[in-house]
């Protein structure tokens, strides 16, 4: 369990404060209310298995923005050093015959 020494901090007000931090940061509340109720076995594999799942999706949308942001990136980068081969105007209109 976390302490904090009121002589350090000044006054009990800002003591409490300080210990209210660090439980939010130790993560305690979190903690106590997990304890605080039974969870069955298959419904915590559920859980796991859901957010498992849901790390994988993002993951993977990630992945697939930052393969997208590149090959936009490669374009543009090509397209200012002039590299890009533009096609001739006549190729361009259709022909009229």
């Amino acid at each position: 369990m976390p302490e904090v020494e009121v002589s350090r901090c000044g006054s009990v007000d800002s003591a409490l404060r300080k210990l209210k931090r660090v439980c939010d940061n130790n993560r305690v509340p979190h903690l106590a209310r997990l304890e605080d109720f039974h969870t069955k076995r298959t419904e915590k594999r559920k859980t796991m298995k859901q957010s498992a799942e849901k790390r994988a999706r993002k993951k993977e949308e990630k992945a697939k923005m930052l393969k997208e942001w590149s090959k936009q990136s490669h374009k543009l980068t090509l397209a200012r050093q002039g590299k890009v081969v533009r096609k001739r105007r006549d190729e361009r209109r259709p022909s009229t015959a």
